[in-house]
């Protein structure tokens, strides 16, 4: 017996048995199955189908993906966020442990998804449904599929490329390297842009155009840093497909999270509170006792916080844009009762205790809040992808390709929809023009963080540039002048971040889980990845 499959195989195995006995071709385990339905039931019809798909986006949709740890993960290890969390400190200091839990148990989510799409891309062809609902249950399992395989190949790299339903035989692979991974998420989305309907007749179900979104931001991964890169082309091709398919909406429509699938959706995952997959981001980032959570019976942890650079740079960039005011809790809130106010980041009140002052340092996040959260999690959907990100695609590939001339009619969309959020409209974030392509470059990177912000992209953006544009940031960050790094709460102080190229290099990357090397036969602590 291999003593090392005792460690985590039985948990793995578990995702898998669960997953399979529902959605696959073949079960492995040697068992009687006779009870449970077989593949050829399932696939059958159409209302079997659909209950197969519904089985992937559940795997999408668990707590430990999207609802929950993939968003405490992202955000912390990002560099443009902040945690008061314990459990993440090694996570927010870019030193993540392998044995990290929320890193292990992000990847054993993900996988989980994985696992269900396989199963359907390999059987739903065969099944007798109609062949419309056929090919579009593969095309948007084909693009769950990507998503997946994208997330964690900007996570940790290389991982073992699982894509056909597995068995005990095929447990053990592995790592493949990061080109066939992306080998396989390219496929992936050129096959759904094929099987998936212009408009999907489900409601919250994502069309091709999503394929084609997607891949512009997969190919403009892979053209890192360097300019000349053919993807640069390749990614404005995919966005030009996607333009005009959505649109903006305002501001107050869109961080209103009881208005699900707007126009400017492109992939938004339906969260409700039934099975665990209720959204947890209000109880990341509110504030505890505060207005902004008025029906809480639990407080929320006021968790995940924007950096202080980040704020500050939003703000002396842009002074006066609505989005400011839209996107933080800064300066003041009131108490749930309405009884007090109290004073936060950047004005915090010398008349607190030092502790509390501590804890007041740092704003907080309002987007996508949930007013109506009462405890734990929401019922608030999450938005992987929105038409504004896909302008700002588009700006920046237009950009690398032909120079800013162009480009600056897809960011300022986005600017017009931030100034005209109020009434009257405001003054700022003006229109861009008269820029250098260089100009543009930094620019654009910058205005992702204040547009996107705490929307799970800040750790993607900060790492696709390569290890001198983190280098770069890191030292911006670490010289903010509102800076504490030896805060009265240990809890409150700001990371001050090593500035060598050595540390900006090895923080490209997670390390590689620990749950996967001790479980997978075919990985050692010899895979791991540099520097961890």
């Amino acid at each position: 017996m291999n003593h090392k499959n005792n460690i985590i195989l039985p948990r793995l195995l578990g995702t898998i048995v669960t997953a399979l006995v529902l959605y696959s071709c073949s079960g492995f385990l040697e068992e009687d199955t006779s009870s449970f339905l077989s593949e050829q039931v399932i696939y059958e019809t159409d209302g079997g189908t659909e209950s197969a798909l519904a089985g992937v986006y559940a795997g999408m949709c668990d707590y430990e993906y999207f609802p929950s740890g993939y968003a405490n993960l992202v955000s912390a290890a990002s560099g443009g966020l902040f945690t008061n969390h314990s459990s993440s400190k090694d996570i927010l200091k870019m030193e993540a442990l392998p044995s990290n839990k929320y890193l292990n148990n992000t990847y054993e989510a993900i996988y989980k998804a994985i696992v269900r799409s396989n199963s359907l891309i390999a059987c739903v062809q065969a099944g007798g449904a109609s062949q419309e609902v056929k090919d579009r249950a593969e095309g948007e399992a084909r693009l769950m599929r990507a998503i997946c395989y994208f997330n964690l190949v900007r996570l940790v790299g290389g991982v073992p490329l699982r894509t056909l339903p597995t068995t005990s035989e095929t447990l053990h692979m592995p790592r493949a390297s990061v080109e066939e991974i992306y080998d396989v998420i390219i496929s992936d989305l050129e096959q759904a842009q094929m099987l998936l309907p212009e408009t999907n007749p489900i409601i919250g179900r994502p069309s091709r155009y999503a394929a084609c979104a997607l891949l512009a931001k997969v190919y403009i991964t892979l053209a890192g840093n360097q300019e000349n890169s053919p993807y640069w082309k390749k990614a404005l091709d995919e966005a030009k497909k996607a333009y005009g398919k959505y649109e903006l909406v305002p501001l107050s429509t869109l961080y209103n999270v009881s208005n699900r699938n707007t126009k400017e959706s492109i992939i938004e995952f339906q969260l409700t509170n039934a099975g665990g997959r209720a959204n947890y981001w209000t109880r990341m980032i509110a504030p505890a006792k505060s207005n902004h959570t008025p029906l809480a019976t639990s407080n929320p942890y006021g968790r995940i916080r924007p950096s202080k650079y980040l704020y500050d740079s939003f703000l002396s960039q842009y002074p006066g844009d609505p989005r400011i005011d839209l996107s933080f809790i800064h300066g003041s809130y009131t108490s749930r009762d309405g009884s007090s106010v109290t004073m936060t980041y950047p004005q915090v009140d010398p008349g607190l205790s030092a502790s509390k002052q501590a804890q007041e340092s740092f704003p907080y996040i309002l987007k996508f809040l949930d007013a109506s959260y009462t405890a734990s999690g929401s019922t608030a959907n999450f938005i992987y992808f929105r038409y504004a990100d896909l302008l700002l695609i588009l700006a920046e590939a237009e950009n690398e390709v032909n120079g800013p001339s162009g480009a600056y009619k897809y960011v300022n969309e986005v600017l017009k929809r931030a100034r005209e959020s109020i009434t009257p409209a405001a003054m700022a974030p003006e229109n861009w023009n008269g820029m250098s392509k260089e100009e543009f470059r930094e620019r654009i990177m910058q205005e992702r963080r204040f547009e996107l912000l705490g929307e799970q992209h800040e750790y993607y953006d900060l790492r696709r540039r390569g290890a001198e544009y983190l280098l770069n940031y890191i030292k911006k960050h670490n010289a903010d002048k509102n800076n504490n790094f030896n805060a009265a709460s240990s809890s409150y102080s700001d990371v001050q971040y090593p500035e060598t190229i050595e540390f900006a290099t090895k923080a490209l990357l997670l390390p590689f889980p620990q749950t996967e090397i001790d479980s997978n036969n075919m990985i050692s602590d010899q895979d791991q990845n540099p520097g961890y």
